[in-house]
């Protein structure tokens, strides 16, 4: 069973995606207050549904935080049609972007295939003898020592790799 999590200011679309996706046998939570959010509980989830417009904090302001904590795919799902909106909204680390109305149906297509790519085997090192990358940790090993690197210099090391 996935845990998804649903994050907009409007009651109705909470209920209609609640009520759709419990339907695909996943377990739904709704939150109308992102401001109020457990952030240090959010890798519960394995996936968010995330709203752009909403008072107080808006979803561009906390697609930041989160990104800041976790990987999980994160689907705008929002009003803003523009395509200067779609590009600013995927390039604060949204995996998709759905503008409303959308078709439920639409909504769990594109859920199950960010589920199934979530499924693949993630990599966590690197290994190029004699030298091994710690990706989770940013770290370049070299024959077993850690080698001292900026963050700048690290990118560039893992890029060259």
């Amino acid at each position: 069973m996935t845990h998804i999590l649903v994050i907009d200011d409007d009651p109705d679309i909470l209920a209609i995606i609640k009520i759709g996706l419990t339907k695909d046998g996943h377990q739904v939570v709704t939150c109308a207050q992102p401001q109020e959010l457990q952030l240090d509980q959010i890798d519960f989830f394995d996936l968010i549904l995330l709203d752009i417009m909403m008072p107080q904090l808006n979803g561009y302001d906390l697609i930041q935080e989160l990104r800041q904590r976790t990987e999980i795919p994160i689907i705008f799902l929002t009003a803003k049609t523009r395509e200067n909106d779609i590009l600013y909204g995927l390039s604060l680390g949204a995996d998709d972007y759905l503008t409303k109305p959308f078709r439920i149906a639409e909504l769990r297509a594109r859920i199950k295939a960010h589920l199934r790519r979530e499924t693949r085997e993630h990599y966590t090192s690197l290994n190029l003898e004699p030298y091994r990358f710690n990706l989770l940790q940013k770290q370049l090993y070299y024959q077993d020592q850690l080698v001292p690197l900026t963050k700048g210099e690290y990118a560039i090391c893992e890029f060259l790799a």
